[in-house]
């Protein structure tokens, strides 16, 4: 069995699998740092990215989006409270 924690995809499969073109994975790594994406290692003038980076990125923002719908969740259970209480 292959180890895939290093395994290194090219950007034309990192764009695959996030359904962008080079021009969005360019911008994420110049213009949004913040953002987080696992910067390319390049070989030969090509850009890879390691596998198992890009599914801790993917990990790191499932659970952002989770605590924002859980917290959006707990917050309009409570406002129903209070216009229940309210009326």
């Amino acid at each position: 069995m292959k180890d895939k924690s290093r395994r290194l995809l090219p950007d034309s499969k990192v764009c695959e699998r996030y359904g962008v073109v080079p021009y969005t994975l360019w911008r994420w790594d110049n213009e949004q740092p913040e953002l987080g994406f696992p910067k390319p290692v390049r070989i030969n003038k090509r850009k890879y990215r390691f596998e198992d980076e890009l599914d801790e990125f993917d990990a790191r923002r499932a659970a952002e989006r989770d605590e924002r719908l859980e917290s959006r969740k707990h917050s309009d259970e409570a406002s129903l409270l209070d216009a229940g209480e309210a009326a």
